[in-house]
């Protein structure tokens, strides 16, 4: 019996020790690939500044929502008030137009940019047909409560 029991403990003695050995041995997991590049979208709320004639800035903000197949919605908050979107998206470029009043005349401006690799937007604004100025965005980081 007591031959057994020692044999037993042998047997038992062998198998942890090359179990140990094994994972001694084995390789380290491997990496995991690079988690995929975030395609920017074009959703959600920018600050943009538009570069006016005369040399100053005006800044916005802009909510911009899911686009519908080339349908882009959203809203422009500013000087002039709370402004309905409504423009086209299509491969990273978009146009919408508002009607601002200002001295009691409709004023038409229209907008034209691209969504940036870098998650910035940038583009021009014509007023009236009859001055143009550039302007940039920069998502605004929603908090986060």
């Amino acid at each position: 019996m007591k031959v057994l029991v020692l044999g037993a403990v042998a047997v038992l003695a062998l198998t942890v020790g090359l179990g140990a050995q094994q994972t001694t041995d084995a390789k380290p997991p491997a990496k995991s690939a690079k988690p995929a590049a975030v395609t920017p979208t074009i959703v959600g709320h920018w600050k943009m500044v538009i570069e006016t004639s005369t040399g100053g800035t005006q800044e916005v903000t802009l909510n911009l929502f899911e686009p519908d197949g080339k349908k882009l919605t959203g809203t422009m908050t500013g000087q002039y008030g709370r402004q309905d979107i409504v423009g086209e998206f299509n491969s990273g470029k978009f146009k919408f137009s508002i009607e601002v009043m200002m001295g009691g005349n409709a004023i038409d401006v229209d907008f034209d940019g691209k969504l940036k690799s870098d998650d910035t937007l940038s583009g021009s604004v014509n007023i009236m047909s009859a001055m143009t100025m550039d302007w940039k965005a920069t998502r605004i980081k929603d908090d986060i409560k």
